[in-house]
């Protein structure tokens, strides 16, 4: 952030009638030394983003493929039950497929909603 002396000089004005005069040099004194340390601080190394990035987009892509593991092994072990025509709604079969899954991955109702729709089920 770049401050502009006019939009401090009414601050420190205000801050030269309350403060005593020792004070004063010190609170200026440390803001100065403040923004000098601010000025100092170095780029994030890119290297390192990146490393952040790719890290990022496997945790996603590992994720989404046990999800879809997930239901696909609810899918063939749970095909006849899957018809749409036995459920009431399309809501009521994604949750009751929800309650089949067990382990670490189990995804939302809504996530199997749409990919039994994509299997045309």
């Amino acid at each position: 952030m770049k401050i502009t002396s006019e939009s401090t000089t009414a601050f420190d004005q205000a801050l030269a009638r309350r403060l005593p005069p020792d004070l004063l040099r010190m609170v200026l004194h440390n803001e100065d030394e403040l923004q000098r340390l601010q000025a100092q601080q170095s780029a994030p190394d890119p290297h390192k983003l990146q490393a952040m990035q790719d890290r990022a987009r496997n945790g996603r892509a590992y994720r989404t493929m046990r999800l879809e593991a997930a239901i696909e092994d609810l899918v063939h072990d749970h095909r006849p039950q899957l018809r749409l025509p036995l459920w009431k709604s399309r809501r009521s079969r994604a949750e009751w497929a929800q309650k089949q899954i067990h382990g670490e991955y189990v995804p939302g109702w809504r996530y199997i909603d749409t990919y039994l729709n994509t299997l045309h089920i």
